[in-house]
């Protein structure tokens, strides 16, 4: 097989490269009902930001044996510093969980010391590390956690000054020729905001 045959099997084979930079963030906004806050772990993380897709050969993804038939390779990864934040929150059903619901943020490595990096990179998975005490000690001495209740502006539809289509009947369809007509109002809504800051 030739040069330019090599090139065209390649582009039928690949897509283009997908990037995503990493977006570090020490802030979440929570619905207001929710409680009970806590830092959990801390732990080093590499995220992919740039892959490549590439189709599978004699792959179908039709009949019962159907399956995807795109394979995806990492090309490159980017540290950060993963914060994982408990918290409760009334509104969802949480089983197996205690009832708590888990989210993460992620962190510059640049906002710390290289030797407190180094200590996260020496347990680096952190699922292979199960018992050490290295990123909650991490946790005591680096990170802080604060949770504001917060006001934030929506829009939100005016009722009074709306006609709206509503359900009619048993077939629950709004009434024949009936035109719909939004008018929207400022309203204001509260939020907890938890904020994870960096002590110096």
């Amino acid at each position: 097989m030739n040069k330019i045959s090599l090139v065209l099997v390649g582009c039928l084979f690949s897509s283009p490269l997908f990037a995503n930079d990493v977006q570090y963030s020490n802030k979440i906004e929570l619905d207001s009902s929710t409680t009970q806050f806590s830092i959990v772990s801390a732990n080093m993380n590499m995220l992919a930001t740039k892959t490549e897709t590439h189709d599978i050969p004699g792959c179908s993804t039709i009949g019962e044996a159907g399956q995807d038939c795109t394979r995806t390779t990492v090309l490159e990864r980017k540290p950060v510093v993963e914060v994982v934040i408990s918290y409760s929150n009334p509104n969802v059903l949480i089983e197996g969980n205690g009832g708590y619901t888990y989210t993460s943020m992620y962190l510059n490595p640049a906002s710390f010391s290289q030797t407190e990096i180094d200590k996260l990179m020496s347990i680096y998975p952190s699922w292979k590390h199960p018992f050490s005490k290295v990123g909650r000690q991490f946790i005591k001495d680096n990170l802080s956690l604060s949770v504001v209740r917060a006001v934030r502006e929506i829009k939100v539809v005016d009722t009074a000054k709306s006609s709206l289509c509503l359900p009619q009947g048993e077939s629950s369809a709004p009434a024949p020729g009936c035109v719909e007509h939004l008018v929207y109002r400022t309203a204001k809504s509260y939020v907890n905001e938890v904020t994870v800051s960096v002590k110096h």
